[in-house]
């Protein structure tokens, strides 16, 4: 009997070390890999301010292109441009280098927004350049500059096709997207889906 006690004893020791350790290693935080901890988002090679869009955006972060969420084309050369924020990713049409779109938000709120992203499902009349800007005044008024974006000419397979751009917080009433070159020895570009991550901002 004494054995057995004490065997039982043991036991019961030695789950409690294994319970008191699991809550050790689950205090530390996610599981990480490399230099990386879950949920931020990897560096598209060769450009140190693209990045691959990120799975699991917060909550209130929204594409705020997509007609879903109030997003609209407001000013554009040709119909050919409402296929980027069509919600078909895998449809395209053609539009020419230098050629630009201005899109509207939500009901004509202005939003909060940090990435431009651009799906690119393979090599191909990819844009090389797209200059990002921002406006207040009206869809025809005065913009300004955000960013340069130089997407690869190739599929990111981790992302879906997906390629990105991030910059600093801009709040304003619309975005304007410019093409100013492309991958090929042509004037013609085929673009897929668009899609602005951010947040309407109240009335």
């Amino acid at each position: 009997m004494a054995v057995a006690a004490t065997g039982v004893i043991l036991m019961l020791g030695a789950y409690a070390v294994g319970v008191w350790q699991g809550r050790q290693q689950s205090s530390d935080g996610p599981v990480v890999s490399g230099d990386r901890r879950e949920g931020t988002e990897p560096e598209v090679p060769g450009r140190a301010n693209q990045r691959v869009a990120s799975p699991n955006p917060p909550a209130d972060v929204q594409n705020l292109l997509a007609a879903d969420n109030g997003g609209h084309l407001l000013l554009a050369p040709r119909d050919a441009w409402k296929v980027t924020i069509d919600g078909k990713e895998d449809a395209y049409d053609s539009v020419q280098v230098g050629e630009e779109a201005v899109y509207g938000f939500d009901r004509g709120r202005a939003a909060t927004f940090n990435a431009f992203g651009i799906l690119i499902p393979g090599t191909g009349r990819n844009p090389k350049e797209l200059e990002l800007l921002a406006g207040n005044e009206s869809p025809a008024g005065v913009f300004r500059t955000i960013t340069t974006f130089h997407p690869q000419n190739t599929k990111v397979f981790p992302t879906g096709g997906w390629q990105q751009v991030s910059f600093p917080p801009v709040t304003a009433k619309y975005l304007k997207v410019k093409l100013r070159s492309n991958h090929q020895d042509t004037v013609w570009i085929h673009p897929y889906e668009f899609r602005l991550m951010g947040r309407v901002e109240p009335d």
